[in-house]
């Protein structure tokens, strides 16, 4: 249960049907997304999904999280020979980072439940900080290019390398 804010004021954990009134892909979630005519209850519930997960990666990214995503690459290829003859760039669509955030956010109520039932056996993987010197490299050509990179923490690197798009 959430809030409109995207705040979740109640998590449970069950054994559950899913009874889906629609299947779509990406892109036809999209559509639905961006007609604005389209007021039917489902197409209502994935704009009010995508409000509130906009809401939510504002929140990660205000807390720090780097995004170093690139975007997926398909190839056409020969049908004979298979050798790649096209390359398209998959354009990341709302509905996309849509179901990132709510897969993210289930992920972690799943271990936060996990952790209060295991607590001596449950193990969370951390990245260790990189050592500052692993960024030398970046900061003297970004800086060869007016760019400042400042790697202090994951939401100054975030910030400098969004600024230096």
């Amino acid at each position: 249960e959430m809030t409109p804010d995207a705040e979740v004021v109640n998590v449970k954990f069950a054994k559950s049907a899913i009874r889906s009134r629609a299947s779509f892909t990406y892109d036809e979630a999209q559509a639905r997304l961006d007609d604005p005519t389209l007021t039917d209850p489902v197409s209502t519930g994935i704009k009010l999904l995508n409000k509130i997960a906009k809401k939510l990666r504002a929140r990660r990214m205000e807390n720090g999280a780097l995004v170093l995503a690139s975007p997926e690459v398909r190839f056409s290829l020969d049908r004979d020979a298979q050798d790649p003859v096209d390359v398209e760039l998959k354009e990341m669509k709302d509905t996309n980072a849509l179901v990132e955030e709510f897969m993210l956010l289930a992920n972690i109520h799943v271990a936060t439940k996990i952790f209060s039932v295991f607590p001596d056996s449950s193990m969370l993987r951390r990245h260790p900080k990189p050592p500052a010197t692993n960024f030398d490299g970046l900061i003297r050509a970004a800086k060869g290019m007016g760019v400042t990179i400042d790697p202090s923490t994951n939401k100054t690197l975030s910030d400098s390398l969004d600024r230096a798009l």
